[in-house]
């Protein structure tokens, strides 16, 4: 997938627009199919250090935004 990914990549020319979207898929079989609880909770994961602590730090960066920023995280989009 990155060879060919690379390649597409080279051959694009630099004066148009272009989007490229790569993945690396994890191939599921019955053998290998997990639950989601097997894989963990996101919940787990570290944030980042210089994530904004408090709520107030949080919005207002998101106020500073354009406005669907702070409506998705309100739960109002």
């Amino acid at each position: 997938m990155a060879d060919r990914t690379i390649r597409w990549l080279e051959e694009q020319e630099a004066d148009r627009d272009w989007f490229c979207w790569m993945s690396f898929p994890i191939p599921i079989t019955r053998g290998t199919r997990r639950s989601p609880r097997s894989v963990g909770s996101v919940r787990d994961v570290p944030l980042p250090q210089n994530y904004p602590q408090s709520a107030n730090e949080r919005e207002s960066l998101l106020d500073q935004k354009a406005r669907h920023w702070r409506a998705w995280y309100d739960g109002r989009s």
